[in-house]
């Protein structure tokens, strides 16, 4: 499978201009994948798997200070990352799009979906966020997860009105690296059939963060 890598500029507001190094994989529906903390080598296999196995355009970004790429010192917050890959979606001027977020990818995920259904990100409070959300969504968490603990991902998917939420057996935080097979298996079931007659944008957030407003 090749892989091409292409940088692409973007301008955000009160930002000014931010380059995102952007790896693509694969053709047919598209599928944007946001990695964690970890780093974007935590996403790289998982991504090549999906390309390989499904008919797909698999796209995996580097967020800005990731693996060497270069971050402007005013690019700080999960809502100004969720705004550059709204930024991005509309400039490769995709539709129908998944985005399936690990971690820290999941808050960024949740982020950009609210701002694609219209939702203000200036909204206080989480949960009011959450619940404005339209698209539908699912909710994926390790049975084994110890950095964020299952009960959070049930009550993170209750309060999305169009959310299901869904336990990954024998998985911790990391599930695209311990049980990737079963990732792919539950978000290609879902793609297939939990998005029809849905909003355009579409999100499959795997394995939130812990999030406070």
């Amino acid at each position: 499978m090749t892989t091409t890598t292409t940088t692409h500029p973007l301008n955000l507001v009160d930002i000014g201009l931010v380059e995102v190094t952007v790896d693509e994989r694969g053709e047919g529906r598209p599928f944007l994948l946001l990695h964690g903390g970890g780093g974007p080598d935590t996403m790289r296999t998982f991504a090549e798997l999906f390309a390989n196995s499904y008919p797909a355009r698999v796209i995996t970004p580097i967020h800005p200070g990731f693996g060497g790429t270069p971050r402007p010192t005013e690019l700080r917050t999960i809502r100004e990352l969720a705004a550059l890959y709204v930024a991005l979606l509309d400039q490769l001027e995709l539709s129908d799009i998944t985005v399936v977020g690990n971690s820290i990818g999941g808050w960024i995920a949740r982020s950009a979906l609210a701002a694609y259904a219209g939702t203000s990100m200036c909204d206080p409070g989480l949960i009011e966020r959450l619940s404005a959300m339209e698209a539908p969504t699912l909710v994926l968490w390790g049975d084994s997860d110890r950095i964020v603990d299952p009960e959070y991902g049930r009550a993170y998917a209750a309060a999305i009105p169009t959310a299901r939420f869904e336990l990954l057996g024998a998985t911790g935080h990391l599930p695209q690296l311990e049980t990737p097979g079963q990732l792919l298996q539950v978000i290609r079931n879902y793609a297939d059939t939990g998005f029809s007659n849905s909003p355009t944008h579409s999100v499959a957030a795997a394995q939130g963060r812990r999030t406070t407003s």
